[in-house]
């Protein structure tokens, strides 16, 4: 990868899901609306407090490819159908090569 093809921001966007059924279910709505042009999902275990209890969760994470101007749309809808009381939703701006960034334009609308 050459410097000239760097400088293209999109944004990740992480969350994490009870199971696989509402991953698929929230990355669905999340594609067919563009406002991502990819969803990945892969299982974890999780540590937490919660309720004042030591808690360990198998969990889903997801990692949405998006740009930032879809973000606050991609918060609502993950808000509006995610079951957990006080869900992560966190992103970072990364730079990818123009090739990647130009196929993921082209996905989101």
């Amino acid at each position: 990868m050459s410097n000239s093809d760097i400088g293209n921001e999109m944004v990740f966007i992480y969350t994490v899901m009870p199971n696989q059924d509402v991953a698929a279910k929230i990355g669905a709505i999340l594609i067919e609306n563009r406002l991502a042009a990819c969803v990945n999902s892969f299982p974890i275990n999780s540590a937490y407090i919660w309720h004042n209890e030591m808690t360990l969760d198998d969990e889903i994470v997801v990692l949405i490819k998006s740009i930032e101007s879809k973000f606050k749309e991609i918060e609502q809808e993950i808000l509006a159908n995610h079951p957990y009381e006080v869900p992560i939703i966190a992103k970072w701006k990364v730079s990818v090569n123009a090739s990647y960034f130009e196929w993921l334009n082209s996905h989101i609308s």
